[in-house]
């Protein structure tokens, strides 16, 4: 059957926000299990946080007041927070792979979402688009495919030095599925398909986090007594200003935390989640 939408069209069917039936819940339950083994939901994955912390901290101390775009600052943190996942360490900071990994990141980040619709479309639809100049896509597209090279670098350095007995991070642990699947054909666990996920991870774990953070310090900016002041107070109450708050602190921290998800709650980052085929045959129709 012929797809309509071009998405599926370019991308062939790979990648998460891509794949569809099987495939995609295969991939979907080892990516749960990978995460969870590298620490997601529990307090180890707060070291990279942390680490990346005290950095933007740092970074930001240092502009002595000046006017800057915050969002900036934060776009290179998170993403270096999720490049440790990724890759198994954090980028230096002003190191140029990373630069140009932030760039490209912005690139497709900047004037709304990539992916849905953007691509997620009728043919006919995008050739209007197209004619009209609406998003420059082309622009995005060249971006996407730098951090897919980025990626492809990356998984070329952990092929040659794979412990087959220990999983630094998420592609040695994707890179083990595949060696476990190497003899079946129709293995959805592929090195394109790898490439797809982390490159997809980058931005999707990049755009939406950052640009909930930004948003969190406009609503504190806007609000400096009935937010900002209460918040601060509270986390010199329970915390103190010898140490970072801890996710285990929020236990002691209501306003902090309720202050937080209403924030989430007010503030949407993606409208509509990611498209999957749905088949289905009408008898006697």
């Amino acid at each position: 059957m012929d797809d309509k939408f071009t998405l599926k069209k370019k991308a062939q069917n790979i990648g998460t926000s891509k794949f569809n039936g099987k495939a995609w819940k295969q991939n979907r339950n080892f990516l749960l299990t990978v995460f969870e083994d590298l620490g997601f939901g529990k307090p180890s994955i707060e070291d990279h946080i942390m680490e990346e912390l005290q950095e933007l901290i740092s970074q930001l101390s240092n502009t002595a007041g000046c006017l800057i775009n915050v969002k900036d600052y934060i776009t290179a943190s998170v993403s270096n927070i999720i490049a440790a996942v990724m890759f198994g360490s954090r980028f230096e900071t002003g190191e140029t792979t990373h630069k140009c990994l932030v760039k490209h990141l912005k690139n497709i980040l900047d004037g709304g979402e990539f992916g849905l619709p953007v691509e997620t479309k009728p043919k006919w639809l995008s050739r209007v688009m197209a004619s009209l100049r609406l998003n420059k896509p082309e622009g995005k597209r060249e971006s996407w495919l730098a951090i897919r090279e980025l990626v492809r670098e990356k998984i070329t350095e952990h092929k040659n030095t794979l412990n087959p007995d220990w999983n630094r991070d998420f592609i040695d642990g994707y890179l083990q599925k595949m060696r476990e699947h190497h003899a079946d054909p129709t293995s959805p666990f592929s090195e394109e398909n790898l490439q797809e996920h982390t490159a997809e991870f980058l931005l999707s774990g990049t755009g939406p986090l950052s640009m909930r953070i930004s948003w969190v310090l406009h609503i504190c900016a806007h609000n400096p007594n009935s937010v900002q002041f209460k918040i601060q107070k509270e986390i010199d109450d329970v915390v103190g200003r010898h140490r970072p708050p801890t996710w285990e602190d929020r236990k002691e921290m209501p306003f902090t935390l309720a202050a937080l998800k209403e924030a989430l709650r007010w503030i949407s980052v993606g409208t509509i989640g990611c498209s999957r085929r749905y088949l289905f045959f009408l008898l006697n129709y």
